[in-house]
C-alpha cells in the first residue's frame, strides 16, 4: 500500500526513480507542464475550444521474487477510468481468438516448431499519442504520494505523449502501432 511504501521510502526509491526516469526521459512518454507553460497551453486551449481534462494518477506497487523478500516494482499509471467517455470513442483492440490459439501447438508440433517468448519492457509507450486536432486536452496530475514526499511539486501537470498505462485508448493505439510495425516487416 501507499502507506507502506510511504515508511519505508527509501528502500523503495530506486524503483521509482526508474520509473519516472524510464516515463520522462528514456521513452518520453509524458512531458513536463508547469508554470508558464501550462497557461500557455490552457489559454491555446480555450482558444481553439478544446476543453482540458485533468486526470489523476496512482502509483503501483508490486515485489518481484527474489532474494531478501522480493525486488521493489513500481508503475506509474494513468487513471483513464475519470476521462469523459466521447461518442465517437472505440477501444477495441484486436487480438487471437481461441481457435487460432487452440491450432498453434497442434501445427507447432506438427512441424516441429520450436517456440520462444520475450517480453518488450514497456511496450505500450512505444506508441505514439497524438492529442493535436483532439477535442480534448488531457494533462496528468502527479500521483498523491509524490507530492506528499516533496519528490514532484504541486502545481506541476503532465502531458501525455504516448500510449501512457491506464489511458482507456493506449491498447488501442498500442495495437495499431504493432500492427504497422508488422506490417513493416513482410
Amino acid at each position: 500500500s501507499p502507506q507502506e511504501v510511504s515508511k519505508r521510502w527509501s528502500e523503495w526509491l530506486p524503483a521509482i526513480e526508474a520509473e519516472v526516469n524510464s516515463l520522462l526521459q528514456e521513452k518520453e512518454a509524458m512531458e513536463e507542464i508547469s508554470g508558464s507553460r501550462l497557461k500557455e497551453l490552457l489559454h491555446e486551449a480555450e482558444e481553439n475550444g478544446v476543453a482540458v481534462e485533468f486526470l489523476p494518477s496512482k502509483l503501483v506497487f508490486t515485489k518481484k521474487p527474489g532474494k531478501k523478500g522480493g525486488r521493489p516494482k513500481v508503475r506509474w499509471v494513468i487513471c483513464g477510468n475519470f476521462e469523459q467517455k466521447r461518442d465517437d470513442e472505440s477501444t477495441y483492440s484486436s487480438g487471437a481468438d481461441a481457435a487460432a490459439l487452440r491450432l498453434l501447438p497442434v501445427t507447432s508440433s506438427r512441424m516441429q516448431w520450436t517456440a520462444g517468448s520475450i517480453d518488450v519492457k514497456t511496450a505500450f509507450l512505444n506508441a505514439v499519442m497524438d492529442q493535436q486536432g483532439q477535442k480534448t486536452l488531457l494533462l496528468v496530475k502527479p500521483p498523491q504520494l509524490f507530492l506528499e514526499k516533496g519528490y514532484m511539486k504541486l502545481g506541476t501537470y503532465y502531458l501525455p505523449k504516448r500510449a501512457v498505462y491506464g489511458l482507456r485508448r493506449s491498447p488501442k493505439l498500442w495495437g495499431e502501432c504493432r500492427d504497422e510495425g508488422l506490417e513493416s516487416m513482410e
